[in-house]
């Protein structure tokens, strides 16, 4: 059974199903920085209320709109250690991950800019011996400066979950570098 990706927005006021304590953690504590319903501005984080999460934590830059480029501000230490790359600095379109495809993160990106609101994605990374880890991911638009601009700013959590059939004592911790 091959496995595919998916990512979708999130309604107002919805909280899905989350899979990860974390991720779930994350949205709850995202949520708690609006006010009056409003998006977050980047100052609201505080990396002490949150400091559990952290590993798990990006802050990503949205450049231009037809020259549209992702960057990565900042990669927790858990998303380098399971990327086996710590891509911080990194523009999207300079990497190749093999958990989502580069098309499919820009549209996600695109989408959370456009909608101005998180969306959530599940995503399957093959390990050793064919073994899957569900990647749970969700990505939290910041704030703009000035109401009207475009979004340019997102901060998003990933955790790491077993598969069904996942067996660990078939795997290494960690994954290979590329």
């Amino acid at each position: 059974m091959e496995l595919k990706a998916s990512f979708r927005v999130l309604g107002p006021g919805e909280r899905p199903g989350f899979r990860s304590e974390r991720v779930a953690a994350f949205h709850d504590y995202w949520l708690g920085l609006g006010r009056d319903g409003g998006l977050p501005p980047r100052a609201a984080l505080d990396p002490a209320d949150m400091r559990p999460l952290l590993p798990y934590v990006m802050i990503i830059d949205l450049e231009g709109e037809a020259d549209f480029r992702v960057r990565y501000r900042l990669v927790g230490t858990a998303v380098a250690k399971f990327s086996g790359l710590d891509f911080t600095g990194h523009y999207l379109d300079q990497l190749d991950f093999d958990v989502c495809t580069t098309e499919d993160l820009y549209k996600a990106y695109r989408e959370i800019r456009a909608a101005c609101a998180p969306g959530l994605g599940i995503a399957f990374a093959t390990l050793e011996e064919n073994q899957v880890m569900d990647v749970e991911y969700l990505i939290c638009p910041l704030a703009p400066e000035a109401p009207g601009d475009l979004i340019r700013q997102c901060v998003a959590i990933e955790d790491y979950m077993p598969s069904a059939g996942f067996d660990p004592h078939r795997i290494k911790l960690g994954r290979k570098t590329f």
